[in-house]
């Protein structure tokens, strides 16, 4: 099981990459 430390900063990269393919303005919440 991966630590939520390292899992939440690689699932918001991942998210913000996914909205710049897809011409979506990211936007970070936390």
């Amino acid at each position: 099981m991966a630590e939520p430390k390292s899992t939440k900063p690689y699932l918001l990269r991942a998210m913000y990459e996914w909205c710049v393919d897809n011409g979506y303005t990211p936007h970070i919440s936390v």
